[in-house]
């Protein structure tokens, strides 16, 4: 009945950084514009903010980053508040509804 989003990345070990979370976006979304905000619930990055926080790897080499993608079985999350809705919150609000996910690993480089 909805999708959440997730874009994350585990810089070492036993850490994730969150840089996007989103939820509430309705089951007829197919996909999402660039820089496109009035579609879901837009929740909190690592920094604390309810944007989408572009992914800036420190030191040298190839990164390796995911986009999750959750098919759920309610339509909104009320309980789940956007200056509460963290990676973890969000993957606790929707442990018992999660239908289906999907995981995209890309890389990435940081350009000098």
């Amino acid at each position: 009945k909805s999708f959440a989003i997730n874009v994350w990345h585990i810089p070492g070990p036993g850490d994730i950084k969150s840089y996007w979370v989103v939820y509430n976006i309705p089951a007829n979304v197919t996909k999402l514009a660039k820089n496109e905000k009035t579609t879901g619930t837009v929740g909190l990055n690592d920094k604390n903010r309810r944007e989408y926080d572009p992914m800036k790897s420190k030191g040298p080499g190839v990164k390796q980053y995911h986009i999750t993608v959750y098919a759920l079985s309610a339509e909104q999350l009320p309980k789940l508040a956007p200056d509460k809705a963290t990676r973890a919150n969000l993957l606790e609000a929707i442990k018992d509804i999660t239908l289906a996910e999907g995981t995209l690993d890309f890389q990435y480089e940081r350009k000098r």
